[in-house]
């Protein structure tokens, strides 16, 4: 008996000792960044991937963009859906020596980016993600100064390529002691979603009436439903035994102003629980749709929903989906998301994107402990809501979200002043977007001080004074973190610069540029962007270069 017990024993000793060897069993924060690991490493969703293999990587590519066409890009435009991406998991690939992250500055938000720094083999960077490019639907980006600091910790790096035609004056600030770091562009390949006009979808995303034409092995589909189809039964995606994400949109839904979500223009979907056989599933997004979404409440496996332009009127599916690590939910004619939202176990929740109605609550956000995105717009479709709900609360609540590093706050008919002094408090907020319509914002100058912010972007839709911004920058200067200060949100091409001449006028403007000249000149030598000239700052070296466009 002793010998048998002693047997086992010795077979326990070497399950574990293997099992250490193997460096034990990955689970990644990110699913794309799983995708992108397993095509690296040559594994099906099935097998397990050890850390020992994630260590022993030497190239690795985020491809942001997986399983999608171009079009997608307009897609998620009109109907203000993104992709959150989060690179924490880096810290599993200390052995890379190449690395390519491959996004859509205006729709993807590459997250966590300082988890690079735990790449320290790294010799070749590549980032397409660009301060050049509009930046449309983020409110934020990273900065020189951002790069700057993770190319710091990057002893090895020979290479960093980036998109846009970056200065001299740039680089030097980037590469820091590493003089001999080579940086360069990324071709012109993004789309100008600015200019673009809205492609109609071909070429990739399928049409409903065209079932037949999918690959049954598809394992990203964007499918387009006009309302006049009719009804999108949901078991007949259980032929799709590879399907990873799927997204079912209209391009016809009108808000209009007499009627909100016109029932002509909507889709009707039905048995959405059907999905649950969908075993690798893991991002839904329903966009321009009418029905019966309590199934939702079934997929339980999901990591991402986006929930967008529809007529819910059963919200709780939300309770129920504690795995979700994303959440956009905007546009919709519902009455009770906040109150499900407050009832939902969201402890796994990393981003929350939503249009609010009713969040004048300071416990809208309690327990949500890993959310480290918030994107609040505050509104309300008035042809179905006939009174709008002021936030003095919203704040507070927001207070609660102790591991929040981005924050985005948009108001619209709102008239009461916004106490944002509370943020200040937060100790990992690093990027925040506020436009407050038609009132003030009290405590702006308790944030821009505030240890540890990288980018404040103040909309000039603020009712602030000559002497708020010469105050605003003054405070900005000297916060040592702070990368970027922006006092008006006219984003990043010379030539909107002329909507800005309408608004304010020049001799405000140059007038502003006299007043702070010193301060704007102690912000470039800190490698910090600031003004309330958002769009000429991306082009221009120095205030004089400003100055000179303004007297032309």
């Amino acid at each position: 008996m002793k010998k048998r017990v002693g047997f086992v024993f010795l077979i326990m000793i070497c399950i574990v000792v293997l099992s250490a060897c193997s460096g034990g069993t990955v689970n990644f924060s990110d699913p794309l960044v799983e995708r992108c690991v397993r095509e690296a490493l040559g594994k099906s969703e099935e097998e397990k991937i050890t850390a020992k293999e994630c260590a022993s990587l030497k190239e690795l590519k985020i491809d942001c963009e997986k399983g999608h066409v171009p079009v997608w890009y307009a897609t998620k435009m009109q109907y203000e859906l993104g992709n959150y991406v989060d690179l924490s998991d880096l810290k599993l690939f200390p052995g890379l020596t190449s690395l390519e992250i491959c996004n859509h500055p205006g729709f993807d938000l590459v997250g966590n980016m300082d988890a690079i720094t735990n790449c320290s083999k790294l010799e070749t960077l590549r980032l397409n993600d660009s301060t050049y490019y509009t930046n449309y639907f983020w409110d934020w980006q990273y900065s020189y100064k951002d790069y700057a600091g993770i190319v710091q910790q990057l002893p090895e790096l020979k290479e960093l390529i980036l998109d846009g035609a970056i200065k001299d004056k740039f680089k030097d600030w980037i590469r820091g002691e590493n003089k001999d770091l080579v940086i360069s562009s990324n071709p012109d390949s993004n789309i100008d979603i600015l200019r673009a006009p809205v492609p109609y979808p071909d070429g990739g995303i399928y049409r409903l009436r065209n079932l037949d034409e999918i690959p049954k092995d598809i394992e990203d589909l964007v499918l387009l439903c006009q309302g006049t189809i009719g009804e999108v039964d949901f078991k007949y995606f259980n032929e799709f035994t590879n399907l990873k994400t799927l997204m079912l949109y209209s391009d016809d839904f009108v808000l209009g102003s007499d009627s909100a979500l016109p029932e002509d223009t909507l889709y009707k979907v039905t048995n959405i629980e059907a999905l649950k056989e969908n075993k690798k599933l893991y991002s839904l997004s329903i966009c321009g749709a009418s029905g019966n979404f309590e199934g939702i409440g079934e997929l339980t496996g999901l990591k991402e929903l986006a929930i967008v332009a529809c007529r819910v009127n059963d919200t709780s599916f939300i309770t129920k989906l504690n795995d979700l690590r994303e959440l956009t939910y905007q546009m919709n004619i519902s009455n009770d998301f906040s109150e499900n939202l407050k009832k939902a176990d969201m402890k796994n929740l990393k981003f929350l994107g939503t249009a609010t109605y009713y969040f004048n609550d300071g416990e809208t956000f309690t327990g949500m402990d890993g959310l480290e995105v918030l994107k609040l717009t505050y509104t309300s479709p008035v042809a179905f809501f006939e009174e709008c709900y002021t936030p003095e609360k919203l704040i507070e609540g927001v207070k609660e979200c102790k591991n929040l590093k981005y924050f985005s706050y948009r108001s619209a008919l709102v008239e009461t002043d916004l106490d944002v002094s509370p943020l200040a408090s937060m100790d990992k907020l690093q990027y925040v977007y506020l436009e407050h319509h038609s009132a003030n914002l009290v405590g702006a100058k308790d944030l821009i001080a505030k240890k540890g912010l990288k980018e404040l972007t103040i909309d000039d839709a603020s009712e602030y004074t000559n002497d708020d911004v010469t105050e605003w920058l003054q405070t900005g200067v000297e916060n040592e973190s702070l990368c970027k200060l922006m006092i008006g949100n006219y984003q990043k091409y010379p030539e909107a610069y002329e909507a800005y001449r309408l608004r304010k006028g020049d001799e405000w403007l140059r007038g502003l540029l006299t007043t702070n000249r010193s301060v704007f000149q102690k912000a470039f030598e800190n490698h910090m962007t600031c003004g309330a000239y958002d769009a000429l700052v991306y082009s221009f070296d120095s205030v004089e270069s400003i100055e000179a466009y303004i007297d032309e």
